[in-house]
């Protein structure tokens, strides 16, 4: 789920929902990951994210 929370955050280091963390590695709790994947077009992402398994550009995901 790292790698998710990593493509959720923003270019300052903080994620979509305004939380900071200390470093791009910190494991999310269980309510975070609850509460991104609360969201359905989160849920597509996170399922085109394990198909392809690559870094994927953010217009393709659009």
């Amino acid at each position: 789920m790292t790698e998710v929370a990593q493509q959720l955050r923003t270019d300052d280091g903080s994620t979509a929902d305004g939380d900071d963390h200390d470093a791009p590695d910190d494991p999310l709790s269980k309510g975070e990951i609850f509460e991104v994947l609360r969201n359905q077009r989160r849920r597509y992402v996170v399922q085109y994210l394990k198909q392809d398994d690559r870094p994927v550009e953010l217009g393709d995901l659009a």
